[in-house]
């Protein structure tokens, strides 16, 4: 027990706080766009052939690419959660 209290000290300083918090958020504003914006939520996935043509930005935006909402189940607990 005392070994994994000491790894977990040691890892603990690269932790990002909240970070269920972030991408819960980044979910909501996916899903706003998705159905907001539904022409320029393309312009948010991540396609490997169009970064190395240069389309950086969407190494960065694909986190706002929220999860299939056919499982409204899903949604829901991820959003509530």
């Amino acid at each position: 027990m005392n070994q994994h209290n000491g790894l977990r000290r040691k890892l603990e300083k690269y932790a990002i706080p909240n970070l269920t918090l972030y991408l819960i958020i980044c979910y909501g504003i996916g899903y706003l766009m998705q159905y907001l914006v539904p022409a320029g939520y393309q312009y948010l996935m991540l396609d490997p052939f169009l970064v190395l043509k240069g389309q950086v930005w969407r190494l960065v935006t694909w986190i706002l690419i929220p999860p299939d909402s056919s499982n409204i189940f899903f949604v829901l607990i991820m959003l509530s959660a």
